[in-house]
């Protein structure tokens, strides 16, 4: 009966978007639906949630257990990232602003 009632609670945290740094150490299934890893989450099936990689990845967000730099896409697809790979994101612009057109 305890643990029901844990379980229930538990539960609850996570649909109202609310759950505890020890809930999110629970969240492994769901982590692993996001990544391509598992075929489905018996923790998303509990919450009644659709149990897609998609999904798994909103609800992650929505938790606090990743954030907007956790990216599954890769590892969804199996693409293994290339370790020489130079991240040119921060590059400033070749021309000065204003420059444009000259």
């Amino acid at each position: 009966a305890k643990q029901a009632k844990e379980l229930d609670a538990f539960l609850a945290r996570l649909r109202s978007l609310q759950p505890t740094a020890a809930d999110l150490m629970r969240v492994d299934d769901v982590k692993a639906l996001a990544l391509g890893q598992a075929a489905s989450s018996g923790l998303l099936k509990a919450l009644g949630t659709e149990q897609t990689a998609e999904n798994a990845h909103r609800l992650l967000l929505d938790w606090g257990a990743w954030t907007e730099r956790d990216n599954p896409w890769p590892s969804r697809h199996q693409i293994i990232p290339d370790p020489h790979h130079v991240d040119i994101d921060p590059a400033a612009a070749a021309d000065p602003a204003g420059d444009a057109g000259r």
